[in-house]
Formats: C-alpha cells, sequence, structure tokens
C-alpha cells in the first residue's frame, strides 16, 4: 500500500451546503477554517493494510500533504443492480477507517472519506460510469441510505471532506436526483461535499 498521488477533480458542492446554520459550525468543522487541497488517496483494499497505515500516513505527511482521502469500498451486484451496500470486508470496516482519521490527525492531517462503489460482476463496458439500473428511482434511494451512513462515518472520523460519488457517469445528468440526495447527506455531515468525475470527461463544456 505504497501512497501514490492521486488528482481529484473534486466539484466542491459548497453552494448546497451554504444553508447549514453557524451554530452547526462550532464543532470540528468551520468553513472559513478549510484550506487549500493538497491530498492524498489512502485505499483500503486488502486485510493487512492496518499494519502499513502508520508507515503509509508518515509517507502522506513527509509529502507536505494537509489532506489524507480515505477511500473505502460500496457495492452492488451489476451495472443493472437498484441495491448498494456497505461492503463486508473486514478492510471497509468503521473501526479500520476510524483508526485512519485518529492517526491522520495525530500527525495534522485532515480527513476526506472517500466512499467509492465497486461492482461484484463487471464485463466490458459495464463498469460504474455506466450503470443502469432497472429503477434509478430506487437505485438513488438505495444509495442515499449508503450515503448517510457515509455521512454518519464522516462525523464520527472528523472529516472535514466527503465525496458523495464518483465516476457513476450515466447518473450524472440527474439533477434533482443528486440534488435530493445531496440534502440527505447535508442533514447528517457538516463536511465539506464534493463529486469527483471520470478523467474521460473532467474537461467537457
Amino acid at each position: 500500500m505504497t501512497p501514490a498521488r492521486q488528482i481529484l477533480l473534486c466539484l466542491a458542492l459548497a453552494g448546497l451546503g451554504a444553508g447549514v446554520p453557524a451554530a452547526r459550525e462550532t464543532g470540528h468543522f468551520a468553513a472559513e477554517a478549510i484550506q487549500p487541497l493538497r491530498g492524498v488517496t489512502l485505499s483500503l483494499f486488502h486485510p493487512e493494510d492496518r499494519a502499513r497505515i502508520p508507515q503509509a500516513l508518515d509517507g502522506i505527511e513527509s509529502l507536505g500533504a494537509n489532506t489524507v482521502c480515505v477511500l473505502y469500498a460500496l457495492e452492488q451486484e451489476d451495472v443493472r443492480s437498484d441495491s448498494v451496500s456497505r461492503s463486508a470486508r473486514p478492510e471497509c470496516s468503521d473501526s479500520l477507517i476510524l483508526f485512519v482519521a485518529r492517526e491522520a490527525r495525530s500527525r495534522g492531517l485532515e480527513v476526506a472519506l472517500f466512499p467509492l462503489l465497486h461492482l461484484r460482476r463487471t464485463a466490458a463496458g459495464r463498469w460504474r460510469g455506466t450503470l443502469a439500473p432497472r429503477h434509478w428511482d430506487r437505485w438513488f434511494q438505495s444509495y442515499g441510505r449508503a450515503m448517510e451512513g457515509a455521512a454518519a462515518l464522516a462525523e464520527s472520523a472528523r472529516a472535514t471532506r466527503l465525496c458523495v460519488g464518483a465516476e457513476l457517469v450515466s447518473s450524472e445528468g440527474r439533477t434533482a436526483d443528486w440534488r435530493r440526495l445531496i440534502r440527505r447527506v447535508r442533514a447528517v455531515c457538516r463536511g465539506r461535499l464534493f463529486y469527483s468525475q471520470n478523467w474521460d470527461h473532467a474537461f467537457t463544456p
């Protein structure tokens, strides 16, 4: 798990969070305290990752980063599935993510949580960017529940940022659905919200 620099196109959804009452900005998150992001992604994909985390975070700190982006898995069966769930793999557990967050904060690093959707069954041309659920409304309800869980975890981890979606290309035109989902997440999470576009159309007008 060698730390690697990763460029994230973060579409900060600050406009949707601007109405958060000031009383909710008195804890670990305050809008005026957010620094420019100099982040490195730390992916939790293997059971042995826990033993390597302190060394990985030391390396991230040494790069001059101010943020560690903790990536872990959400899952659904295939592109047609309506159901999204948190991965049950031990490397995606709350306890491990909270451990990473504590270790990161002890080094002066901010924490961003990055739940990434994985498909259990893929094929050529079938990946998270080509989702085609049988019922989009059911998918957004299910994904929204998973993201509410991620938002609660972000609060427990004292994360300053949360990724609400990544590379979900076929869903990106469903603006009303995304706005509803973001409102659900914003009701739980005080941190900045962002979305990570896939590289192939990140700079398309």
